[in-house]
């Protein structure tokens, strides 16, 4: 999931605080705006010209969400923060697509930073994509690192009038994106969970080297996953204590319920996390098992031949004088008594269960 990546972090060394700088990978080409403003009886969508994108104003008496998708235009980035009055630390947060999950409360607007795993790459794995909320007074503006469909069920919801969403406020379109960003996470941990079930079969049936690679990358992942859900569950948990001003309080219901499903997919990755040592001492005993296998068989075949080489041996002496040596029937005594030794060692081995 997670990969290693160039970023301009260490660009932020020695500048002063508020100093706006894109840390990450250059991943989008260009910045889209869409500008979807609705209210209980209508839903509609201004998308902005991508060369020249432009901050649309609010439309009064409406729900206003205005979701950018691209970062790398620190210029219009530092536009979007001064039209809507945002502290230079927060938009230097926006900017930074390695923040860790973080809520903060200022007086007029309600921040939030997290990550999304809304993308696959073709091997299956995840895009971990920095997405940052700001809830305002009528107003939720999306900042969103790649063009992700990760917000597409939420628009389908209020262009359709499906649920609640039409009829409410900011705050509640505020927990929508931040609810179907935490359901992300429920299809990630299943994926995972079955790869390790594949795994577990695999080890079963043909233990080899590659499974070793796989354990490590999913370790590494569950490890990536813990480390950002656990401040990403602290922050919802401290909405009840910050944005009160802007939150209603049977919203603040729902993101209790948010809270839970966090809760539930950290003990899901605890748990994934405590099965890899076990597939390894697994995938070891297995290994080691087949070792012992291959070296049962390599002894009770070299034990065989063991007085068959001891007769070749006797009969192969350079001496004149040896019984037998020169009879007419010696060979084919030797033989018959070296298959008869043979025959007899083989079922001795199947009577104890050693073959």
């Amino acid at each position: 999931m997670p990969h290693r990546r160039k970023s301009n972090i260490t660009r932020k060394i020695g500048q002063s605080p508020g100093v706006l700088i894109h840390v990450g990978a250059q991943r989008a080409e260009r910045v889209d705006v869409v500008h979807h403003h609705f209210d209980a009886e209508h839903f509609e969508t201004d998308t902005l010209p991508r060369q020249h994108p432009q901050i649309p104003d609010l439309v009064p008496d409406h729900i206003n969400w205005l979701k950018i998708s691209g970062l790398n235009n620190v210029e219009f980035i530092d536009q979007v923060g001064k039209k809507f009055n945002l502290h230079p630390l927060v938009v230097e947060d926006i900017l930074n697509t390695e923040h860790m999950p973080k809520i903060e409360d200022y007086e007029n607007y309600v921040f939030l930073t997290m990550k999304s795993l809304a993308i696959k790459r073709p091997d299956g794995s995840f895009i971990p994509e920095q997405v940052s909320l700001v809830l305002g007074k009528g107003y939720v503006l999306a900042f969103q690192e790649l063009p992700s469909p990760i917000f597409k069920s939420v628009e389908q919801r209020l262009h359709n009038a499906q649920g609640r969403g039409r009829k409410r406020g900011s705050d509640y379109l505020f927990y929508m994106l931040v609810d179907v960003i935490v359901d992300h996470y429920y299809q990630v941990v299943d994926d995972m969970n079955t790869q390790l079930d594949d795994i577990e079969e695999e080890i079963l049936a043909s233990p080899n080297e590659e499974i070793l690679g796989k354990l490590q990358s999913m370790r590494k992942d569950l490890v990536f996953l813990r480390r950002m859900m656990i401040p990403m569950r602290d922050a919802i948990g401290n909405l009840q204590k910050t944005g009160a001003h802007l939150i209603e309080p049977s919203t603040i219901q729902f993101f209790t319920d948010t809270w839970d499903h966090l809760n539930h997919i950290i003990n899901e990755v605890e748990s994934a996390r405590e099965l890899i040592p076990g597939l390894l001492d697994l995938y070891m005993s297995t290994v080691s098992n087949s070792m012992n296998e291959v070296m049962k068989v390599l002894t009770i075949v070299a034990t065989i031949f063991i007085p068959l080489t001891f007769i070749a041996g006797v009969y192969g002496m350079n001496f004149d004088f040896m019984p037998e040596l020169h009879w007419k029937y010696g060979y084919a005594i030797i033989w018959g008594i070296m298959l008869v030794v043979m025959g007899g060692m083989f079922f001795y081995f199947r009577r104890k269960k050693w073959l």
